[in-house]
C-alpha cells in the first residue's frame, strides 16, 4: 500500500493534484507507522536479519513519509492561499514534526524511523536560515532533541 502510494504521489503531484498528494502522502505514513506497530507487536525483538532487511528500511521510509508530510501539507496549504508564509506556521510545522514523530518513535522503539526525520528538520534549518531564522533554529532544536531521542533509543537496543 506505502509503495503504491509513493507513486500515485509523483503521479498527482505531476499533474499538480495537490490535495490529492496530500490525501495520498498522509495515508501513506499512515499505513506505514501502523504497518510498523503491529509488527512489532507481533515480533517485539526482530531478529537481527530481520530488522536489518526489513524492519529498518521500512522504519526509514515512514520516518521519511513523517517528515515529507509535514512538507507537503504547509507547502499545499501556502500554495492554496490558505496559510502565509508566516513565522507562526513554520513554527508549528517544526512543533508538529517534533510531537508526532518524537511520539511513533517512541512507540516503535525505532531510532531509524527517527533519522530521515532529523535529516528533514536539518533541511529546514539550512533552507530557512536566512528567511525565518527562529524558525530555522527551531526546527535544529527539535532535529536535536530527536537526536538525543534516537541515541537513548539505540542504546537500548
Amino acid at each position: 500500500m506505502t509503495i503504491a502510494g509513493c507513486g500515485a504521489w509523483i503521479l498527482a503531484s505531476a499533474f499538480n493534484q495537490q490535495w490529492l498528494s496530500v490525501a495520498i502522502i498522509v495515508i501513506s505514513a499512515a499505513t506505514m507507522v501502523a504497518g510498523l506497530m503491529r509488527a512489532r507487536a507481533d515480533a517485539p525483538t526482530p531478529a537481527f536479519r530481520d530488522r536489518l532487511l526489513i524492519v529498518w528500511p521500512l522504519s526509514l521510509l515512514a520516518g521519511w513519509l513523517t517528515i515529507a508530510s509535514a512538507i507537503n501539507i504547509l507547502t499545499v496549504l501556502t500554495a492554496q492561499g490558505v496559510i502565509g508564509p508566516d513565522l507562526p506556521w513554520a513554527l508549528i510545522g517544526v512543533a508538529a514534526v517534533l510531537l508526532v514523530g518524537g511520539f511513533v518513535g517512541w512507540r516503535l522503539a525505532s531510532a531509524v524511523y527517527l533519522v530521515p526525520i532529523i535529516w528533514g528538520l536539518a533541511g529546514v534549518y539550512v533552507a530557512e536560515q536566512a528567511d525565518k531564522p527562529s524558525a530555522a533554529w527551531l526546527a535544529a532544536g527539535a532535529a536535536l532533541l530527536l537526536a538525543v531521542e534516537a541515541l537513548r533509543l539505540a542504546r537500548r537496543r
